[in-house]
């Protein structure tokens, strides 16, 4: 009976550290997306990130902190990062910044939708 238990403990555990393990990649990924750098993670609630900078950039999306989380560490627009710079990011605000992105980039996919609609409907115009 103790040999089932143990069997049933160590798959748990091989399953657990094969969840933790996809979780740090689509962290890593994340970070690195958003942040365009060598992103490292520490063993708590933080990533390190090294900038690689980002030129010709609108930097629109800030990175700042914002109160939420406790310290999220970093304070710069992504626009204005300096290649080499190093970055603390909380993992938290790394989730609350993707949430940001996709907003961002929902509201910009529903102006660019009635910009074509109106071009569309400009158009019809000329055509009639």
């Amino acid at each position: 009976m103790a040999t089932g238990v143990m069997m049933k403990r160590a798959t748990h555990r091989a399953a657990e550290q094969a969840r933790r393990d996809r979780m740090k990649t689509a962290m890593v990924d994340l970070a690195e997306f958003l942040l365009d750098g060598e992103v490292t993670f520490g063993s708590g609630t933080t990533c390190f990130v090294i900038m690689r900078g980002r030129d010709g950039e609108d930097g629109g999306e800030k990175m700042d902190g914002g109160g939420n989380s406790g310290g999220g560490g970093a304070k710069k627009s992504e626009g204005s990062s300096v290649p080499g710079e190093k970055k603390t990011v909380n993992k938290a605000r790394l989730i609350e910044m993707a949430l940001e992105k996709m907003k961002a980039q929902e509201k910009e996919i529903e102006l660019l939708r009635k910009e074509i609609e109106d071009l569309r409907s400009v158009d019809r115009m000329d055509e009639s």
